[in-house]
């Protein structure tokens, strides 16, 4: 039987200093399995599993099935039973909460404090701060939804109170060993099942397209859908370049990675899913349980057996790969095109909704004094060349955000001197100047936006973007002169989140790209932090570290010796409806798979206006020169016309559809329109499919 010493308390974690907690990480690793119902959590324990993770009915991440996870008189039996047999069990209240679910979730974790549970895995920010404030007796642990990724990120955490991070998906295992020694933190690594193939978190597909987030349990998985691959001449799809399943994941089987991960140093090692049967699951605790021991009797003639590898071969659910934990650039052996093995498709294609004013449901303003805060808002415009930078001042922006992020199509990237002319000339002409960090920075982005801002005049950057914890407290420290804007890779959808963010540092807050407007307008009412508010331009709802273009197209079907198609050609994804998605790959090689629509508030300014917003962005570094300079002066004379009063101030519908014929995409009101924190049925939405 496999021993564990007795997990230790958050109050007792957190005062390890980081050479004490590496030495505990030296013990025999935890194998943690899951259980969507009691029949599992029996067959899990039984199998060896050394702790368990369940979820009750309530804020958790797997929501399409009722019929699964624990009531609360099944939770407090559940935690009783795997004490019973010396064993650890963790909760899940691992789903972004709307302002109205803030106090249910306080009476939630409350309820949980008296189960004498473990641990609360937790990714909402507003989670973390109410565990804090009722002083939990358990561990808090973060979630993979949290995408940590990052040393830095790792340590606000634990200052924050958290004990253990289940890391990104993304990052390998020699990068989660090293994240946990410099941390001092416990880490958590998946070790079998189901991967998402976006950036943890970084997904708002399901969300936008249908109201189901894959940041609430609900997702509708479109990374699992048959496309083609399609290159994009003078905005037009040309004839499937590829065609198949093109983003469906292998699942992941780190089987005869043993050896790595336990000399990395992980904690804990995690098996997927919630939803599988109780067979399955004590079937797979079986042979990693059988693994680890047999690597702790004899670690170094250690090898994956053949039975062990044919027995979890035998009974897989898709094909299988260790995908890119090994620290190898992503490759076609990572997919399945097939997709033969998927076991279950809840749809296959999805036509967006088209722009719609009556899809939007108008919100209460900020103020109860309708004449309170008739100022126009700033207007700041993101961008990633000097002409794009150029036509925006010209246009009347505010704000210019130098994204680090760029395109590798055509001339669109940075260069120093182009980077320094633009700082140069947004300070002289009186606009105030930003820089825009990468969402992730892992692979090169950290030196490198580090890199752009030592170009900037000195002291003269005024607001800097930044997408996570870790960047939070970089630019804290590097830039205390500057107004930190926390971005909606935060994913803030509430006054509790947007509150921490401000405690650590950040001035101004931009909502999470799904919430809704009565999620913004909510958020506006309760947090006494301003808001910016993304107003047009494309949504990257995928961040995804696998090149879709290098995969399908290079003949090594992987990016490590990609010839950069994506350099002289621009591609997209079209669905078995038609829609399509297009891809933008940027320097790292990371794919922005955008939604069939663009976001646009214009044609209905005036409800954004009454919100109250401190400011409004054009995300334009996705766009031409000329169309920046249009969309920018469209919304300047709106906004100026507020301010003196005018209603209503959005222009009349020739013009922005005038506007909407000259770009690239046509517009809709992405996620404002959609209602995520009240939606509807996963059965109500597959019918309106059909």
């Amino acid at each position: 039987m496999n021993t564990h010493e007795p997990a230790r308390t958050q109050a007792e974690t957190s005062s390890l200093n980081p050479a004490d907690t590496i030495r505990l990480l030296r013990r025999r690793t935890e194998l943690l399995a899951p259980a969507g119902r009691a029949d599992a959590l029996d067959a899990v324990l039984e199998a060896g599993a050394d702790a368990v993770y369940i979820s009750g009915k309530r804020f958790q991440m797997r929501a399409h099935r009722t019929d699964f996870h624990f009531d609360d008189n099944a939770l407090r039996r559940a935690v009783e039973t795997v004490h019973q047999r010396d064993k650890r069990v963790y909760v899940t209240v691992n789903v972004l909460l709307g302002q109205h679910e803030v106090a249910g979730a306080r009476e939630f974790l409350g309820f949980l404090d008296t189960l004498g549970m473990d641990g609360v895995i937790v990714c909402d920010l507003a989670t973390l701060r109410i565990a804090g404030e009722l002083g939990l007796h358990t561990e808090l642990h973060a979630s993979t939804m949290m995408n940590v990724h990052d040393i830095d990120q790792a340590l606000v955490l634990r200052d924050l109170g958290v004990a253990r991070v289940v890391t990104s998906r993304d990052i390998s295992i020699r990068e989660a060993g090293l994240l946990s020694e410099r941390s001092g933190l416990a880490v958590e690594y998946f070790l079998h099942g189901d991967m998402c193939v976006a950036q943890s978190g970084q997904c708002a597909m399901s969300g936008l397209v249908f109201g189901k987030s894959a940041n609430r349990g609900e997702c509708m998985k479109p990374c699992r859908w048959e496309y083609e691959l399609v290159n994009l001449r003078d905005g037009v799809s040309a004839g499937p370049l590829r065609e198949g399943h093109l983003m469906a994941l292998r699942d992941l089987a780190l089987l005869r990675n043993i050896p790595e991960l336990v000399e990395a140093g992980i904690w804990a090692l995690k098996i997927e899913g919630r939803m599988r049967d109780a067979k399955y699951l004590a079937h797979v605790v079986r042979i990693y349980r059988e693994a680890l021991d047999g690597y702790y009797d004899m670690p170094g003639a250690w090898t994956a057996t053949s039975d062990l590898l044919e027995r979890l071969f035998r009974d897989r659910v898709r094909e299988l790969s260790c995908l890119a934990c090994t620290g190898a650039p992503s490759h076609a052996g990572f997919f399945d095109v097939s997709g033969k093995r998927e076991p279950l498709m809840l749809s296959n294609g999805a036509r967006e909704a088209p722009l719609d004013i009556a899809r939007l449901t108008p919100p209460e303003p900020a103020s109860a004094d309708t004449n309170v805060s008739r100022a126009a808002p700033a207007l700041a415009v993101s961008v990633s060349s000097l002409a794009a930078a150029d036509a925006a001042l010209d246009a009347g922006a505010d704000r210019v955000y130098l994204a680090a992020e760029t395109s590798q199509y055509e001339e669109a990237h940075w260069t120093p001197s182009s980077f320094r002319d633009a700082a140069t000339r947004i300070v002289r002409r009186g606009a105030a100047l930003g820089v825009r960090t990468p969402r992730v920075t892992a692979t090169g982005a950290r030196p490198a936006w580090r890199a752009l801002l030592a170009l900037c005049p000195e002291k003269e950057v005024r607001y800097v973007l930044v997408h996570h914890l870790g960047a939070l407290k970089r630019a804290r420290e590097d830039l205390p002169h500057a107004i930190i804007v926390a971005d909606y890779g935060f994913n803030a959808f509430n006054g509790p989140a947007i509150e921490t963010l401000h405690a650590l540092g950040a001035a101004i807050v931009t909502p999470g790209l799904e919430a809704g407007l009565e999620d913004v307008a909510a958020m506006a009412r309760e947090a006494a932090v301003p808001l910016e508010l993304i107003a047009h331009g494309p949504v990257a709802a995928m961040l995804i570290d696998h090149c879709m273009i290098a995969t399908h197209l290079s003949r090594s079907g992987g990016k490590d010796v990609c010839r950069g198609p994506c350099k002289h050609a621009r591609f997209a994804l079209r669905d078995r409806t038609g829609e399509v998605r297009h891809i933008i790959a940027d320097q790292f090689c990371r794919n922005h798979v955008l939604t069939a629509l663009d976001v646009a508030i214009l044609p209905a300014l005036d409800t954004f206006l009454r919100i109250g917003p401190a400011s409004l962005r054009i995300e334009a570094q996705w766009y031409a020169p000329a169309l920046v300079g249009a969309l920018t002066r469209a919304y300047r004379d709106a906004m100026d016309r507020w301010a003196d009063g005018a209603t209503p101030v959005a222009p009349p519908e020739d013009d922005w559809m005038t506007l909407m014929a000259a770009a690239p995409r046509p517009w809709n009101f992405g996620g404002y329109a959609q209602r995520i924190t009240r939606s509807a049925s996963t059965a109500a939405v597959m019918r309106g499919l059909t």
